[in-house]
């Protein structure tokens, strides 16, 4: 066997900090070092503590719905739990045997499990207006624009002005 953590009946706690600092790693690029910094905040404060201690062989549909219960209960909107359970669900399928083949194949049933669905329109999706879009247009003159006078032109509160 592989001294991965995952095997032998890693729990979620263990294997799941051994996952997040692989992708901290291995994987260059400052967005996937975030995303990383991201899911190790999930383990920290969702993860670990409901389900941390729970074999990975163990980890099922039954598991995953009883922590979807909780986020619902404690008011996350549907969006965070969605993002919320991405690590759980890699973190199972991140152990591997010594021929690489996944110990734990699973198939996630998000209906059994009550996964909230994400409305996009109720999403907070900011955007800008074409008045907006206009501005920062004709606020920009070459490459080398800085941010704050683009910034500036568009939006006037953020130069401190009212008009």
């Amino acid at each position: 066997m592989s001294r991965r953590p995952g095997q032998n009946g890693s729990k979620i706690k263990k294997h799941g900090k051994w996952y997040v600092t692989q992708v901290w790693v291995d994987v260059p690029g400052q967005e996937r070092r975030e995303q990383a910094d991201d899911w190790k905040d999930i383990l920290e404060n969702w993860l670990n503590p409901n389900v941390g201690n729970i074999p990975l062989s163990d980890c099922n549909n039954a598991v995953l719905k009883e922590l979807v219960k909780k986020m619902v209960e404690a008011g996350l909107s549907p969006k965070s739990i969605s993002n919320y359970i991405q690590p759980f669900k890699m973190v199972v399928a991140s152990a591997v045997n010594e021929r690489g083949e996944k110990l734990y194949p699973r198939e996630w049933n998000h209906d059994f499990c009550d996964i909230p669905i994400v409305e996009t329109r109720k999403q907070h999706r900011p955007s800008f207006t074409g008045d907006e879009v206009s501005k920062l247009v004709a606020a920009t003159r070459g490459p080398r624009c800085s941010t704050p006078s683009w910034l500036a032109a568009a939006w006037p509160w953020a130069r401190g002005s009212a008009s």
